[in-house]
């Protein structure tokens, strides 16, 4: 996986899927299926590679992604849950990371388990077309946010986190098998992120890195049974990356 993201990468410890970058280097897009299908396969110039995961938890009972969902500032599938994570995407494609009860944008900071911060969040989100997913934050301000549990299961993980100085990046356990503690704790020593969220994965693991010349993929999902996805976060990156 690091080769494919070229020579600014080979350094890095291999959980990285993608080594933290600077937001304003790896332009995110929110991609919400079936609406936005045909942003999996945007054109790359010819020195861009792009990182495809699945992004927010689905619902079990209705074809949405579950949580705090905005689609470029479309509040209808806004259905706060109590995680605590928060994944915002500006319209200029810079992502960042919240815990819910502080998120932090335009000088302001909204607790959106609030309900008048919450209904002016979504105010400036609607003019901004702003894309948010919500998940469980599992690194808040440098610190685990949960804990060790006996018999937790121990599967693939994959996490997106924001260091100190607001790079982002996505971790990926593979081919370890961790318990989601262990890998959010394997994440903070490797590179103490100031926050870190939890990627949907087991039967939703969809991961692809595409190039100019093509595209490999790096999940359980290929392209013939992403239908059940209702949601993939994109990166774009310059290809020294």
């Amino acid at each position: 996986m690091s080769a494919w993201l070229g020579a600014g990468a080979a350094a890095a410890s291999e959980p990285l899927l993608m080594p933290p970058v600077e937001r304003e280097r790896a332009e995110a897009r929110l991609i919400f299926l079936p609406e936005d299908l045909a942003a999996l396969d945007a054109p790359l110039a010819p020195n861009e590679r792009r990182v495809l995961v699945t992004g927010a938890y689905s619902s079990g009972d209705r074809f949405a992604p579950e949580g705090f969902v905005l689609r470029a500032g479309d509040a209808r599938l806004a259905r706060l849950q109590g995680w605590d994570g928060l994944l915002l995407v500006d319209r200029e494609g810079r992502a960042s990371l919240h815990h819910v009860t502080a998120v932090r944008h335009g000088g302001e900071t909204f607790d959106l388990r609030d309900r008048p911060a919450r209904r002016a969040f979504l105010d400036i989100a609607e003019a901004e077309a702003i894309s948010t997913v919500q998940s469980h934050l599992l690194i808040n301000e440098g610190a685990l946010d949960l804990s060790p549990k006996l018999g937790a299961p121990r599967f693939r993980r994959r996490l997106l986190f924001e260091t100190a100085d607001g790079r982002i990046g996505v971790y990926d356990s593979s081919p370890r098998l961790l318990t989601l503690y262990e890998a959010a704790a394997d994440l903070k020593a490797e590179q103490q992120p100031r926050f870190a969220l939890n990627l949907d994965m087991g039967t939703y693991d969809f991961c692809e890195l595409q190039s100019p010349d093509g595209a490999e993929q790096c999940g359980a999902l290929d392209r013939r049974r992403i239908d059940k996805l209702t949601n993939v976060l994109a990166f774009t990156l310059p290809a020294d990356r």
